[in-house]
């Protein structure tokens, strides 16, 4: 499959200094987000590891062109490279119950909430054994072609990737620009920028977040209405080859 390595070639111009809100954003719709999981099915943005079953030939899962670092679609394969354009539109959790790896891994539930989650569950055990269930962050977004064409996909955040989800939601909260113009997600472009990662012992596939500036034209009336859709339906992840990937990012990350 193709691999579309000029996510950024969108022009989204910057005003010199402090930003404007563009006159075709100005409709009013600026309200809170409601930061709950509601049933739509949904692909993951993956992200190849040394270790993706998807690098592999062999498997079943493998998607040609792909390289350590790409993103690609969980549910199609396409790979998307190493930089992607997105616009947030919704924030959620899951929490996933894994079997252990030394067990030989495996889905074995998902729950919505929290409160469906037994409080020892999401513990480490007390020679650092990962939880039996892991809280996974999720932005479902719309990804942003070069041709302006606009998909959804989740990008969805467990173990070393929290701490950047969180300083995503935070940048979001203050808006675009510096000093920054406060708006919804809706109405802000981002970049996912891929970038190898280490903890002094082991490396892995992770990135990080830019401000792009505010959502194309011809892409924010697809948010608004993306949006209005989930209103009234629960959000249901892509979950195929996530065991596979937890099982091999079980010997790279540390969770």
């Amino acid at each position: 499959m193709a691999k579309h390595d000029k996510q950024d070639a969108i022009e989204v111009k910057k005003p010199a200094g402090a930003l404007a809100l563009p006159d075709y954003l100005n409709d009013g719709q600026d309200q809170a987000e409601q930061l709950e999981q509601n049933d739509l099915l949904m692909p993951r943005l993956g992200q190849a590891q040394a270790l993706s079953p998807q690098l592999k030939k062999t498997n079943e899962a493998y998607a040609p062109g792909l390289e350590v670092g790409d993103f690609f679609n969980t549910a199609t394969g396409e790979v998307y490279g190493r930089e992607v354009l997105v616009v947030p539109v919704k924030y959620f959790k899951q929490y996933i119950e894994f079997t252990p790896i030394d067990q030989g891994g495996g889905l074995v539930a998902q729950y919505a909430d929290v409160s469906e989650v037994p409080p020892e569950d999401l513990k480490f055990g007390p020679n650092g054994e990962k939880p039996k269930v892991t809280e996974f962050k999720n932005r479902l977004c719309l990804l942003v072609r070069a041709d302006g064409g606009a998909e959804p996909i989740v990008v969805s955040c467990k173990s070393s990737g929290l701490k950047t989800m969180k300083q995503w939601n935070t940048k979001i909260l203050q808006g675009v620009g510096n000093p920054p113009v406060p708006c919804s997600a809706i109405k802000q472009l981002w970049k996912l920028v891929s970038t190898t990662r280490s903890n002094g012992q082991q490396e892995w596939e992770g990135f990080k977040v830019e401000q792009a500036g505010f959502t194309p034209a011809a892409v924010y009336p697809k948010a608004k209405d993306f949006l209005a859709l989930l209103q009234d339906k629960v959000i249901t992840v892509d979950t195929a080859g996530l065991a596979d990937e937890q099982k091999a990012e079980g010997e790279k990350v540390p969770f």
